[in-house]
């Protein structure tokens, strides 16, 4: 059996003076990671109210919310900062580095293990290869986050889960929709269209059901289906008019 070393009463007390330096040290290190979160989160507002009308302001932004971002330390708000400076260069047409920046978040997302974030990421992923006219990798991204949002949902999450993996399978549902339009699959874009109205429909979002109603009138138009085209279009517009999308 090992012996127990006994401290004098000095070495006790330079013992609890380490103890108490050692303490003191870490909570002012939570402190200041989660302030520098904090201030992170602050810019990325700013960066959402700035990003279509002041793209430099907007950019100027979204680097001081990833230098918070780097000081927090947290991986989940550094995949947020690079989302941001992604959707940055985005707005500008630049979409190689766009793209850049969706996968440094999605390897950040990736170490924090939030599926969510994960599946949000290939999303973003999915867009900047449908700039890049890039289609198949486009489409396999959006099938990814799509498959992420169904697989929180199998779960029966509550609460902000629920609602982030229904806004996540709206997303992917519309964004699939949109590559299979670009590339002139007219049949197949209005297939997930209808899935995506018939989701919207389900859980009662009304902005959703108006973009997925407006969707199928566009492709309803490309096939020359004119009553169809005008029975969505009319439907999208008595939602947009009726003030209530900002209730839903």
């Amino acid at each position: 059996m090992s012996k127990i070393y006994y401290f004098s009463n000095v070495g006790r007390i330079r013992i609890i003076v380490l103890i108490f330096i050692t303490v003191l040290s870490f909570s002012i290190k939570s402190i200041s990671q989660e302030t520098d979160s904090t201030l992170a989160y602050e810019y990325f507002d700013l960066f959402i109210v700035n990003e279509y009308s002041d793209s430099a302001q907007a950019r100027m932004y979204a680097d001081s919310g990833l230098y918070f971002a780097q000081q927090s330390g947290s991986n989940y708000v550094l995949g947020k900062a690079h989302q941001f400076i992604g959707w940055n260069f985005q707005d500008l047409s630049l979409y190689e580095k766009s793209r850049e920046s969706f996968f440094t978040s999605l390897a950040y997302m990736k170490k924090t293990g939030n599926k969510q974030a994960i599946g949000d990421a290939y999303g973003n992923l999915g867009n900047a290869f449908l700039d890049l006219k890039d289609y198949q990798k486009s489409l396999d991204y959006q099938l990814l986050s799509l498959d992420v949002s169904e697989e929180i949902l199998s779960t029966f999450p509550t609460g902000d889960k629920l609602e982030n993996a229904k806004l996540g399978k709206t997303y992917s549902l519309h964004n699939i929709g949109a590559i299979y339009q670009e590339i002139e699959m007219h049949n197949k874009g209005l297939e997930y269209a209808l899935k995506s109205l018939q989701f919207e429909e389900e859980s009662n979002n009304l902005l959703g059901i108006a973009i997925s109603c407006a969707s199928i009138g566009n492709v309803y138009n490309k096939l020359s289906k004119i009553d169809s085209t005008i029975y969505y279009f009319k439907r999208a517009l008595s939602i947009y008019e009726s003030g209530d999308i900002g209730d839903s």
